[in-house]
């Protein structure tokens, strides 16, 4: 029996074989995807972009989630960056063309999709990638649909080409 292929490793696979040292998630969560990733890659550094709002109207209080979240990313000292605010503000915090990657998976509205992939593109240097999770949501779909071609990969992570 073939075990389901989850996002964290897909992006893992790329990390290894793009040899990419600095990268950004942005919509974080709990950091199942973002720790996955510092565990196992020695020297990758990341930036962490959520709100972890009192108000989230999907998950309620995520205040909790983001204390749980920075405790751990202690651990990984100064590969660690963590930006709490609202994604396209934060995104200012980044010098343009500084990451070898950014993983969106944060707002999963039209707008929210277009304006993080908007605000964090520039953010990412020539011959990076821009990719994020849930394509099979039609809201993010016609969100990068707009920015050009991309690939689906497994666990309907999507790659802009």
């Amino acid at each position: 029996m073939q075990r389901h292929i989850k996002r964290w490793d897909v992006l893992l696979e790329l990390v290894r074989q793009n040899g990419w040292r600095k990268g950004a998630e942005i919509g974080v969560l709990n950091g199942a995807t973002f720790f996955h990733l510092l565990d196992n890659v020695p020297g990758l550094e990341m930036t962490a972009v959520d709100k972890w709002a009192a108000d989230n109207p999907i998950y309620g209080d995520m205040r909790p989630i983001g204390e749980e979240f920075r405790l751990r990313a202690r651990a990984f000292g100064d590969r660690v960056t963590i930006l709490q605010g609202n994604s396209g503000d934060m995104a200012h915090d980044v010098k343009d063309g500084s990451l070898d990657f950014c993983f969106i998976d944060a707002d999963h509205s039209t707008e929210a999709a277009r304006a993080d992939i908007a605000a964090w593109a520039p953010k990412v240097r020539k011959g990076g990638a821009i990719l994020g999770h849930d394509i099979d949501f039609p809201s993010v779909e016609a969100a990068v649909k707009e920015f050009g071609n991309y690939q689906v990969l497994p666990d309907d992570v999507w790659v802009l080409l």
